[in-house]
C-alpha cells in the first residue's frame, strides 16, 4: 500500500507524465503498471454524489460552473465542473460527449437532486447553453455572468496590438463599467459610454458596447446579492489545475480511461491543500477542509474507493 500511495501521490502532485513517475520512485515501478494502478483506482473511484451523502460537506451556496475539454482519441469530450466558489470545493464533474443543453440540464439535476446543493448565486460565462440549462434546473436562482470572461472577449474582439487609440479608450471605459465598486457607479459608467457610442464607430466597437449593454443586468447581479462574485475564478481554477495534467497527457485512448482518471483526479483535488492560494487563510487546507469536513483521519486513496478489496487487489 505504501508504495501505492507514494506512486499514485507523486503522479498528481507533480507534472510528471507515467514514465517519469516511475522513474522518480525509490522503489522503481513500470509506467505502465502505474497506468494500470490509476485507471483501476479510477474506476472504483466513488462518486462525488457518494462523496456528499457520506461527508456531509458544507457549501457556501456560491456555484460557478465551467467546461475544459478533453481529448479522447483526438475528439474532443467536455469536463462540466461545479464548484462551490467560497472553498472551491468540486461539488460535481462529469465527463460529457457533448456540451448540449441536455447533458448540462441532466448535470445540473444531479448536483440539485442527487448532491443536494441548493445555490444562492450561480455564476458563469457568457455561454448561452449553460445559461438556458441554470436557468431550467434553477429558475428562481440569480445568476452573474463573468465580468472576467466578458473581458477576454472584448480582447478577442478588439486584440490589444492591434486597437486604435479610440479602442483603447473604449476598453478602459468597459473595466469601468465590470468592475465599478457599485451598482451606481456601474450605472453611471455605462450611461457615460453610451452617450459617447457616436463617438466609437467602428463594427468591432459597436459589437463591444451593444453587448455590453445587452448582458448589464446579468454582469452586475453581485451588487444585489449578499457576499456574492463577479468573476468564475474559482471554477476557471480548478480547471486550470486539472488542465495542467491533461495537458501532459495530450488525450485519452478510450473515454473509460478517461473517465477513470478524471475521477481520480478530482478526488485527489478535493482532498489536496493548498500551498499557493492568493487566499492565505486558506493554505494548509483542502477544498474539503474548507467545506467543513474533517479529512485529518482520512486516508484519500483508502477513502476514495467504493469497494476496498480493489486496494487488496493491486
Amino acid at each position: 500500500m505504501a508504495l501505492i500511495r507514494d506512486a499514485v501521490n507523486t503522479y498528481y502532485d507533480t507534472r510528471g507524465s507515467y514514465r517519469r513517475t516511475s522513474r522518480s520512485l525509490k522503489r522503481k515501478i513500470g509506467y505502465t503498471q502505474l497506468f494500470r494502478i490509476i485507471d483501476k483506482l479510477g474506476e472504483g473511484c466513488k462518486s462525488p454524489v457518494e462523496v456528499s451523502k457520506e461527508l456531509q460537506p458544507r457549501w457556501s451556496g456560491m456555484l460557478g460552473l465551467d467546461t475544459k475539454v478533453v481529448k479522447v482519441r483526438g475528439e474532443e469530450r467536455y469536463l462540466l465542473i461545479a464548484v462551490d466558489i467560497v472553498t472551491q470545493d468540486v461539488v460535481d464533474s462529469w465527463l460529457a460527449a457533448q456540451e448540449s443543453l441536455v447533458a448540462l440540464e441532466l448535470f445540473l439535476r444531479e448536483v440539485r437532486d442527487e448532491i443536494g446543493y441548493a445555490p444562492k448565486l450561480v455564476v458563469i460565462d457568457l455561454d448561452m447553453t449553460w445559461r438556458g440549462a441554470v436557468e431550467s434546473v434553477f429558475p428562481y436562482v440569480p445568476i452573474q455572468l463573468c465580468v472576467v470572461h466578458f473581458e477576454r472577449i472584448v480582447d478577442r474582439i478588439i486584440p490589444k496590438l492591434k486597437r486604435t487609440p479610440r479602442q483603447m479608450e473604449l476598453k478602459q471605459m468597459v473595466r469601468d463599467v465590470l468592475y465599478a465598486p457599485s451598482e451606481n457607479e456601474a450605472l453611471w459608467a455605462l450611461d457615460r459610454l453610451l452617450r459617447r457610442r457616436g463617438y466609437f464607430r467602428d463594427r468591432k466597437s459597436r459589437q463591444v458596447i451593444n453587448s455590453l449593454q445587452e448582458n448589464f443586468e446579468l454582469l452586475t447581479t453581485h451588487f444585489r446579492i449578499k457576499d456574492s462574485f463577479r468573476s468564475n475564478n474559482a471554477a476557471e481554477s480548478v480547471n486550470d489545475k486539472l488542465g495542467m495534467k491533461l495537458w501532459l497527457i495530450r488525450g485519452y485512448k478510450t473515454t473509460r480511461t478517461a473517465r477513470n482518471s478524471l475521477r481520480l483526479m478530482v478526488m485527489h483535488y478535493r482532498f489536496n491543500p493548498f500551498s499557493s492560494c492568493r487566499i492565505k487563510e486558506h493554505n494548509g487546507k483542502s477544498p474539503l477542509d474548507l467545506a467543513g469536513v474533517d479529512t485529518s483521519r482520512l486516508d484519500w486513496i483508502v477513502y476514495s474507493q467504493s469497494n476496498p478489496s480493489i486496494l487488496r487487489a493491486l
